[in-house]
């Protein structure tokens, strides 16, 4: 049996499917977004309104990115589980 790189380029492995890609980074994203949303408004609570909300987007934007561009396939949706953990403990330890 050869080796084709052509049909392996038409039919990647399931974790590497672009829509599964944007599902999980979507996902690292709301998470993220959270996850500094609540640190924002303990560490800074006079600052509100939409200049949090951009504070947290960029910064959710970023860490996002960073993530998405350092692990790929199981080790990208492994660290999304993580996060979403991480997002369960703060959300619950929340007064």
């Amino acid at each position: 049996m050869t080796h084709n790189p052509e049909k392996q380029a038409d039919n990647p492995k399931f974790m590497d499917r672009r829509e599964i890609n944007f599902a999980i980074s979507a996902v690292m994203f709301l998470t993220n977004f959270l996850l500094i949303y609540f640190i924002c408004q303990r560490t800074f609570p006079d600052i509100a309104g939409i200049t949090r909300v951009i504070l947290v987007w960029v910064g959710a934007y970023a860490m996002t990115w960073v993530m998405s561009h350092q692990t790929r396939g199981l080790a990208r949706l492994a660290l999304s589980l993580i996060m979403l953990g991480v997002l369960y403990i703060v959300s619950m330890s929340r007064p």
